[in-house]
């Protein structure tokens, strides 16, 4: 299931970058994150689940700002800019280096068992992410943008946050109604940003019936399609183990790029590629 969400992650990566060209990224998040809901709506409505109700309401509530305003916002904004600045194939790599601070927390939170397998199984995806992500562009001597890299860091760390708090999550309530719950709360904070963050409302009029169109459908497939694979498998197995394997991701976004958006791969990029690929069948293992 892990892995079933790092590949619809991908795609959403690839239909974000498509999308991101004229819209401010507090906008395109509420964009993508409105099109979400709608989705997780008529799918709870067609499996007569109206349990996502209770997640408006204390205590379930605290757990789903938290795990929305964290992840999919303060993070997701981040990933936007990150994606903006230094593109698909480095930018996603960079973010989803999570496992390391998803490591950290289940250890010190959870408690969990921090076998050598899974040691050695998230290092690798870490030392992959780090060769994919500090890659420079093919034939290219352009220096590595800091702040791409920078909110790349942030993501990293505001999505492991936000997996430890949704681990809580699923022992209380079920995986899609939890997922329909958060993302109705994400909405206002969204809205928020979009009205602080001081560009024009004339920006969503520049924005293409196509970019609007892949926004949307980014969302659909990460926060509607993916995020419930992530939840599932949460639910079922720790989350030390859970995240290096959807941190896989990277690996279905290079070649995405590259057969998609033409972003050439390097050397670097190869090497990270099979170092994630180690780690990943090192954690499948265990």
């Amino acid at each position: 299931m892990a892995l079933c969400a790092a590949f619809m992650w991908a795609i959403a990566s690839i239909l974000y970058k498509l999308g991101l060209r004229t819209i401010n990224i507090f906008k395109a998040n509420l964009l993508r994150s409105a099109a979400a809901l709608s989705f997780m709506l008529i799918f709870s409505a067609a499996l007569g689940r109206w349990g996502w109700l209770q997640v408006l309401f204390p205590p379930l509530a605290f757990y789903a700002i938290a795990n929305v305003w964290i992840g999919l916002g303060a993070g997701d904004c981040c990933y936007f800019s990150c994606i903006k600045r230094i593109g698909v194939s480095r930018a996603t790599p960079l973010a989803y280096s999570y496992p390391f601070f998803v490591l950290l927390l289940a250890a010190i939170l959870l408690k969990e068992a921090i076998t050598p397998l899974i040691l050695a199984g998230t290092i690798s995806i870490v030392a992959g992410v780090y060769f994919v992500s500090t890659s420079s562009p093919a034939n290219s001597e352009r220096p590595v943008d800091v702040k791409g890299v920078a909110y790349g860091i942030l993501t990293s760390f505001f999505w492991a946050l936000s997996i430890y708090i949704m681990k809580l999550a699923t022992s209380l309530v079920g995986i899609t109604e939890f997922n329909t719950g958060r993302l109705a709360l994400l909405i206002p904070l969204l809205l928020v940003l979009s009205l602080l963050s001081g560009e024009k409302a004339s920006s969503i009029s520049r924005l293409t019936k196509r970019e609007a169109v892949f926004l949307a459908l980014g969302g659909i497939s990460a926060l509607g399609i993916g995020d419930l694979f992530l939840i599932y498998a949460l639910s079922l197995g720790q989350a030390s183990l859970v995240a290096p394997l959807s941190a896989t991701q990277p690996l279905f976004a290079i070649a995405l790029a590259s057969l998609i958006l033409r972003e050439k791969a390097t050397k670097r990029l190869v090497v990270g590629a099979i170092l994630v690929v180690l780690g990943a069948s090192l954690l499948v293992s265990h």
